[in-house]
């Protein structure tokens, strides 16, 4: 299965409003981390994302077992990203299933993040736990730290 995303990048970014980041009814109990964390925490980790990428962050978003939960989205990109989360849901699962092999296969230690880059987009994914993780996408052809991106996920995660 593979996902194209088609948007234009004119526009500024924004956070959603309030109540987009509170948890849907479908995902409670999936053990994501924010069962602990509260939206304060949510709104550091998309602070420090956008101060890592700028205005190229497009996307920064939870998964779970039962869903996927935006974080953030870019304006621009509003209506199609809540348009294909299922199916980014459905993939992010998949893709985390395998961890556990490529970790055997590599033997080089924990896989901390796969990373996928489309002609506009470069896509970060952070399993951490069985079935959940976070997505986070920004623009190609800027100046993108996936060592930052990864640091500030993973301070989060650990908390």
């Amino acid at each position: 299965m593979s996902v194209s995303v088609v948007a234009t990048f004119s526009e500024p970014s924004r956070q959603l409003p309030d109540d987009t980041l509170k948890r849907p009814p479908d995902l409670k109990g999936c053990g994501l981390p924010s069962i602990i964390m509260g939206m304060d925490d949510e709104a550091a980790l998309v602070s420090d994302l956008e101060s890592i990428v700028g205005d190229a962050l497009r996307v920064v978003a939870r998964y779970g077992e039962d869903g996927y939960e935006l974080l953030y989205v870019r304006e621009d990109l509003t209506e199609h990203t809540r348009g294909i989360s299922d199916a980014i849901h459905e993939n992010l699962v998949l893709e985390g299933i395998a961890k556990e092999y490529l970790e055997d296969l590599f033997e080089a230690g924990e896989l901390h993040c796969t990373i996928h880059e489309f002609e506009e987009l470069r896509a970060h994914h952070f399993v951490t736990g069985q079935f959940e993780g976070f997505f986070v996408g920004a623009d190609t052809g800027g100046r993108i730290e996936s060592r930052a991106i990864k640091e500030a996920v993973h301070d989060y995660v650990d908390g």
